[in-house]
């Protein structure tokens, strides 16, 4: 058994198809299945079984890919300390989240404090970040909405924020001069959002649902800054970060604090088995610094700039 046995096992359990896998691999689809079928051999044991064009782990299987995910992991770690101990490769991070909005200050903290950070940032939906972490494709997760009671084993998270909700919309909008805007008032109106997964998306719904609110939904993009400028030109309506709207309220059209829904957590994540270089280790306090001045924002404006708004 040989380490690419481990590798082309885990990868392929991981995605559940040959191809992709050996596309990932930068591979063959036939090597990939003449290595599972010398590492089945070797177990005397089918590792996986065929479900249409999909492949799936078998009891035998997944027993194996627990181990085989930990001795990958500990292989990594290894990796990662000798590079840190050798200062060499030592500034990447990967950071994968569903709350983009919030990552620009956070990221360009990190440049300040070390100009040669490498950080690789993905989007996905809400249901896959945690599983990033899982299979050591990222080494943090920032997301949201957070639940207190969200817990995954190998997994610490921590709640850093506890948002509230503006509204924004065009300065032709019915709601233009309100200073705030309740969630049973959106029935029916025209409604700009990002897709299911992604932001505030998710609280909403749950918000209308219990609200018997229907807006209408006429664009979803995941593009934040796109929806900012749909408002800003267009008839709708929109939510946003209350933290950030009161923060920076010149990138945002005229605003009002929503009210009758629930306030949400945003969450960081890591694997506690993952090692951490020194790089990394600032990420997480600069995360866990920069929620922390947003807070007060998300609270309510300050007094002083109460008044003035």
């Amino acid at each position: 058994m040989e380490l690419r046995h481990l590798v082309f096992f885990a990868k392929a359990a991981e995605l559940e198809h040959i191809t992709e896998a050996a596309d990932e691999l930068s591979t063959s689809q036939p090597f990939v299945s003449k290595t599972i079928r010398e590492l089945e051999r070797e177990l005397t044991v089918n590792l996986f079984e065929h479900v249409g064009r999909r492949i799936r782990l078998t009891e035998h299987g997944r027993v194996f890919y627990n181990r085989t995910r930990h001795i990958l992991q500990d292989l990594d770690n290894a990796k990662r300390e000798m590079l840190d101990a050798a200062e060499a490769g030592s500034h990447r991070v990967s950071v994968v989240t569903n709350v983009g909005l919030y990552m620009p200050e956070i990221v360009a903290a990190l440049h300040k404090a070390d100009p040669d950070a490498h950080l690789t940032l993905t989007v996905a939906k809400r249901g896959k970040l945690l599983e990033y972490l899982l299979k050591g494709r990222a080494d943090f997760a920032v997301w949201g909405p957070g639940n207190p009671d969200d817990r995954l084993p190998g997994i610490a998270t921590e709640h850093v924020l506890l948002e509230a909700v503006a509204i924004v919309f065009s300065p032709k909008h019915v709601f233009c001069g309100r200073e705030s805007v309740d969630v049973r008032e959106l029935d029916g109106m025209e409604y700009y959002t990002s897709p299911a997964g992604f932001g505030m998306r998710d609280t909403m719904d749950r918000a209308f649902a219990e609200a018997n609110v229907r807006p209408q939904i006429a664009i979803e993009s995941p593009d934040t800054a796109a929806i900012a400028h749909f408002v800003r030109t267009g008839s709708g309506f929109a939510f946003a970060p209350r933290s950030l709207v009161n923060r920076s309220p010149d990138l945002y059209p005229p605003r009002a604090d929503l009210t009758g829904y629930q306030r949400v957590h945003v969450s960081v994540s890591w694997s506690t088995s993952a090692f951490k270089s020194k790089t990394q280790r600032l990420f997480l306090d600069l995360v866990r610094r920069h929620f922390r001045e947003l807070q007060p924002w998300a609270d309510g404006l300050p007094a002083d700039l109460s008044a003035a708004r």
